[in-house]
């Protein structure tokens, strides 16, 4: 038997996202649930008691107001449900009732819990909430961080609480707003739980992104954000929502792979797996590190990241052949990827059976896997995602997602403190957090131009630590690898310091530095007058140049791409795993 509920809009015709928010959810659980909306403030109606669950939502204007009418029919409703269940003794037949916002600080006022006061200035935009003891032991809140992230939109709040009437009704202070150490008003009251059945939240739990953009992509929305808080915060709220412009160009279309060349990339990674996966393969690589002071303690058996980034070729034969152009032991783009693959399926008409993903993975499996690879058995907020000022990398907006998705933390090398052996970082109420997982996104070339860092932690410290991503297959799976993979797919590559002669079509081969920062570095051009040039020959290959076909057609001309193939190895297991893909596309000679 399904349950029924009803959703009491009190938004009273005003434009919003919350009730299409709520719709969309309860439209998603119809084979669980009957539901009937009914619009209170327009129609100056209320549902009967025969419901379940009752959704009331929020709404603009004073919530000490009304016209006379919906006001005192939706408080009779309040009580009559209160009523029936302090009356019922079976738990299963009374009603819930769940408050939002607008409808949260009437109740409040109803059952006169607190003082609802207008606030000196509009709240707006997304901010932290902090649970109590209380809200530590709600179910409700299970799964979220402390401070967890709410979407906020008021002129009103419940402050002063009357904690003798708390008790009388036995209800339940569960989170605080933000602490604001610059001010001195009052911390307003973000969440109640009223009694078991009877729940509310001063913020808005239905919000999603799509209709946060939509809201905040208003002129009137940004004006007003712009008269009362400035261009930055403005701009800092929409970051918070995942409307962040990445720092590079994105490709105005997704390029579609037939079954051939999808097959062909498999069988090139596999055929180079086949070294990676060697039980010598680590000591094949120990040369990678090229001086004491790179290499990291506890190090692990094998890399948990990898990617191949193939360029789309022909050989002699006319036949389109990916080409090894590099491969590294390191992460990539996973979480923006699938937000990528996701704003492309939304925009643009992409027939079924196309997906990013491989081995039969969706999103929702994907993402488990990823959070089995990165958080493992730790809770998320000992786990950090370790990068150089990410706010400011190129690839932030992947950092946002993971952030998002896995609920670990972003954290700047220079804010990772040090005690002994022990790894932490200060939340944003200063208490200490452990560290007991790292999952690295520092390049070590970036890490060396700044030494103007100031940091307690280095990498060759020996910590009370687990790396996911060991900083050392950096090195070991690089282009230092390159040389040892034979494959039709992999182009001649050689140890510059290991030739006893240069080839004789040096005009065929590009000259790489085994270890660079966003390709910087190679040479498209060289003559052997330049190789001799080079006094640290052990830091660079050869390898021989492939000619990238233009097989994209596009309205201005075709373009060639590169396919990043994205994996994992996950611990235990004995082959990698090809999960994701990432493509770059360009008209000029280099990818």
């Amino acid at each position: 038997m399904k349950l029924k509920l009803a959703l009491l809009n009190m938004y009273e015709g005003h434009p919003n996202q919350g009730m299409r928010a709520l719709r969309e959810l309860l439209a998603e659980y119809e084979s669980h649930i009957d539901w009937k909306e009914y619009d209170v403030r327009i129609d100056n109606v209320v549902p009967d008691t025969s419901y379940d669950i009752y959704i009331t939502s929020g709404g603009p204007g004073n919530p000490l107001e009304g016209n006379g009418l919906w006001d005192k029919k939706w408080a009779e409703l309040i009580d009559a449900l209160w009523e029936h269940n302090k009356v019922t003794e079976d738990p299963a037949k009374r009603k819930h009732v769940f408050f939002i916002c607008h409808s949260f600080q009437m109740a409040c006022h109803h059952f006169g819990l607190g003082d609802i006061t207008r606030r000196v200035v509009t709240s707006f935009g997304v901010y932290p909430c902090h649970k109590t003891k209380a809200g530590k032991e709600d179910f409700l809140f299970e799964g979220l961080d402390d401070p967890y992230y709410v979407v906020d939109s008021r002129d009103w709040q419940l402050v002063q609480p009357r904690l003798k009437v708390f008790r009388e009704h036995g209800a339940r202070i569960l989170s605080l707003e933000k602490m604001r150490s610059n001010v001195l008003y009052e911390r307003a009251i973000m969440a109640v739980r009223f009694s078991d059945e009877f729940v509310g939240t001063q913020y808005h739990p239905e919000a999603d992104p799509y209709g946060m953009r939509e809201y905040f992509n208003k002129p009137e929305t940004k004006e007003t954000v712009l008269k009362n808080y400035s261009v930055r915060k403005y701009n800092d709220m929409v970051r918070n929502l995942h409307n962040h412009v990445p720092k590079f160009r994105l490709c105005e279309t997704p390029v579609f792979i037939d079954d051939e060349i999808k097959q062909k990339l498999l069988d090139a990674c596999e055929e180079i797996n086949e070294i990676i996966t060697r039980p010598d393969f680590k000591e094949r690589t120990e040369g990678a590190i090229k001086h004491p002071s790179l290499r990291v303690p506890n190090e692990d058996y094998h890399t948990r990241f990898l990617q191949m980034d193939f360029g789309m070729c022909k050989n002699p034969d006319g036949e389109i052949l990916p080409q090894l152009i590099e491969v590294q032991g390191f992460p990539s783009l996973y979480f923006f990827q699938d937000l990528l693959y996701h704003a492309y399926m939304k925009h643009y008409d992409i027939p079924e059976g196309y997906t990013v993903h491989f081995d039969d993975l969706d999103s929702r499996q994907y993402m488990e896997l990823l959070r089995e690879v990165i958080v493992g058995d730790y809770k998320p907020e000992n786990v950090v995602l370790l990068e150089i000022e990410p706010e400011k990398q190129a690839t932030a907006i992947d950092f946002y997602c993971g952030e998002h998705h896995l609920g670990i933390k972003v954290l700047c090398i220079s804010k990772m403190k040090k005690r002994g052996k022990k790894l932490f970082y200060l939340d944003e109420i200063g208490n200490e957090v452990p560290i007991h997982r790292i999952y690295n996104r520092v390049i070590f070339d970036e890490l060396d131009q700044r030494p103007d860092l100031k940091r307690e932690f280095y990498f060759k410290d020996d910590v009370d630590v687990e790396w996911v991503g060991h900083p050392n297959w950096f090195f070991r799976i690089s282009k230092y690898t390159m040389p040892l993979f034979k494959s039709r797919y992999v182009p001649d590559c050689f140890y510059l310091d290991q030739l006893e002669k240069y080839p004789e079509d040096l005009e065929n081969y590009v000259l790489k530095p085994l270890y660079s920062f966003a390709g910087s570095g190679v040479k498209l051009s060289i003559t052997e007058k330049d190789l001799d040039e080079i006094e640290d020959k052990s830091n660079f290959i050869l390898q021989r140049k492939v000619k990238y076909e233009p097989v994209i057609e596009t309205p201005s001309g075709p373009a060639k791409f590169e396919i990043r193939m994205l994996m994992l190895w996950e611990a235990g297991q004995e082959k990698v795993r090809i999960v994701n893909n990432l493509v770059r596309v360009s008209k000029g000679d280099m990818v």
